[in-house]
């Protein structure tokens, strides 16, 4: 946050403006965000964010599977199916 404020205005209080030279729209913003300053340390916050992700994705559909599974072996009445159970 503080690499994409670097190029803006001081604030100050009372002028009625807030200094930005642009918003977080603009790609230059971004662009200072995420490539000055520790770039590396951002890349690796990115990648785990990601990995992070995929375990939680992967973690879900186990989960899914698993129930799905208990339910066929115990050959009980489950909610994937439109039979009623009586």
């Amino acid at each position: 946050m503080t690499d994409a404020m670097v190029a803006d205005k001081e604030y100050v209080p009372g002028l009625g403006t807030s200094g930005r030279i642009d918003t977080w729209r603009h790609w230059s913003r971004w662009r200072r965000g995420m490539f000055s300053g520790r770039w590396y340390f951002k890349l690796f916050n990115f990648l785990a964010g990601l990995a992070a992700l995929a375990m939680a994705c992967l973690g879900m559909w186990g989960a899914g599977k698993t129930i799905r599974m208990t339910f066929v072996r115990a050959n009980a009445t489950t909610s994937f199916g439109c039979n009623p159970p009586v």
